[in-house]
């Protein structure tokens, strides 16, 4: 089962004629560590707004943009695992959209989070990418326009969760609401859904119109929903992850007015929290919006652990409404002992959070820490 060591957490800023700048988080390995991202900004330039994020080394992220024409603000997110988490990071440029071979996974329990940098000025179909998982050996890039942006794509398997796929879609629909059924009923208290979509959203005056939330309304349904019914052709990729450990799951819908920048809401532990939001167009437009001008800045939504309980939602512009649906991620922590014979004894301690490692003494006694709670394991051998 994954078992969650440590998050980190900063944050970065790309400001005026900066395309790339790094963080250095401790020391970490990439092969089984998450870094998720989200962005706020003052452009309407996808160039110079979408931001990617690599694992350059075990101890730098590096945060990069094709463009440079207005400040960007970028929160990170480090989630380490000591065990039951692989994670496959892809390097991918420009280019046509296409097939690429990965390492054999497990697809009922592997998901992808993925960043990318685009090259254009104005929004168009090109913005728009599906990301998917065709086999266990081959990742897919898909767009309804010509080229995709350059990506980092982390491929996860996560030892502790049940993956379903849900791939709708609506041809020239003038639609502002619709369903996809989840097969397996899931726990909403331990599932989270998230991922990627294509349309053909191409003049600015439709830029509302390709501004999607997706929302687990209920065990078996997903709902999709825009403010506005200009027709479209849209589809989705989306990941139901269910998880199966003692992970557990906040979510809640937040709506920000034409006046709002930021709100706040109350979490379990941010020590150990990951934030997931719904599906949109663009990466980092995480909600829908009322605004129809090629402008994402209103719907770009950045989260930060405010305070040791808190999750602060942060945007820089106010033209327009938005509305995300968030889902904040409590990592659980299991470890499994199992002497080979003797008597065993459990005995729960007050949490000690200044250590966070699996510590053995010569006495066979072990005492791995939570951020929860500690439990001393001993065993007699007689």
């Amino acid at each position: 089962m994954a078992t969650h060591s440590r998050t980190q957490t900063g944050s970065v800023t790309l400001g005026v004629g900066v395309t790339s700048t790094t963080a250095t988080p401790l020391s970490y390995t990439a092969a089984s560590s998450i870094v998720k991202i989200s962005v706020s900004h003052g452009t309407d330039r996808p160039n110079s707004s979408w931001v990617k994020v690599a694992k350059t080394n075990s101890t730098t992220l590096t945060f990069t943009r094709a463009g440079s024409v207005d400040e960007v603000l970028v929160n990170w997110e480090l989630h380490e695992f000591s065990s039951g988490v692989i994670v496959e990071d892809l390097s991918l440029p420009i280019a046509l959209p296409t097939t690429y071979t990965i390492s054999s996974r497990d697809l009922t329990k592997t998901f992808v989070i993925d960043t990318a940098h685009g090259a254009g000025n104005d929004f168009t179909e090109s913005d728009a990418c599906i990301v998917r998982l065709n086999s266990a050996t081959e990742l897919e890039v898909v767009t309804s326009g010509f080229v995709h942006a350059a990506r980092e794509i982390q491929v996860i398997e996560y030892d502790g969760c049940t993956v379903q796929t849900l791939t709708p879609s609506l041809t020239s629909t003038t639609l502002i609401l619709t369903t996809a059924t989840i097969l397996n009923a899931v726990d909403i208290t331990k599932t989270i859904v998230f991922g990627t979509m294509t349309n053909d959203s191409s003049t600015a005056l439709s830029f509302a119109a390709g501004l999607w939330r997706a929302v687990l309304t209920n065990t078996t349904t997903v709902t999709l929903e825009r403010y506005t019914g200009t027709s479209i052709t849209v589809a989705w990729h989306l990941f139901v992850v269910e998880f199966t450990d003692d992970t557990v799951i906040q979510a809640g819908q937040l709506a920000l007015s034409a006046a709002e920048t930021d709100t706040t809401v109350a979490i379990v532990d941010t020590s150990k929290t990951a934030t997931f939001l719904g599906s949109t167009v663009c990466q980092f437009s995480t909600g829908r919006t009322d605004w129809t001008t090629d402008d994402c800045r209103i719907a770009c939504v950045r989260t930060s652990m405010f305070d040791s309980s808190t999750v602060r939602f942060n945007r820089e512009l106010t033209s327009g409404e938005t509305s995300i649906f968030w889902q904040i991620v409590v990592w659980g922590t299991s470890v499994n002992i199992s002497p080979s014979s003797g008597s065993l004894t459990l005995t729960s301690t007050a949490p000690d959070v200044s250590a966070r490692a699996l510590i053995a003494t010569p006495e066979h006694k072990w005492t791995p820490t939570f951020l929860d709670r500690v439990w001393n394991v001993e065993w007699d051998d007689r």
